[in-house]
């Protein structure tokens, strides 16, 4: 495997954990209502965090598959990407 290719992987797998962290931070703050005190109040409409929690959420499945379909093309099996 050549060194663009781990660094891909790398980069994907730094991506994916850091938008896993904002999607369980919006769950917390979607289901305590004190905590999210200061956001609702700068959000405009109401909804905000669940909408953000969907936007996350979306973009972590999004890349999931954008990954899934760069190993597929490389005739790589992506769970096998999670060793390096």
């Amino acid at each position: 495997m050549t060194f663009g290719f781990r660094q891909l992987v790398k980069n994907h797998l730094i991506k994916q954990l850091g938008t896993a962290g904002s999607f369980w931070m919006l769950v917390y703050l979607t289901e305590n209502k004190n905590a999210a005190r200061k956001i609702d109040e700068i959000a405009e409409e109401e909804g905000a965090n669940e909408t953000a929690l969907t936007l996350v959420a979306r973009r972590f499945l999004e890349d999931t598959e954008a990954f899934r379909a760069i190993c597929k093309e490389y005739s790589i099996d992506p769970a096998a990407m999670d060793e390096i």
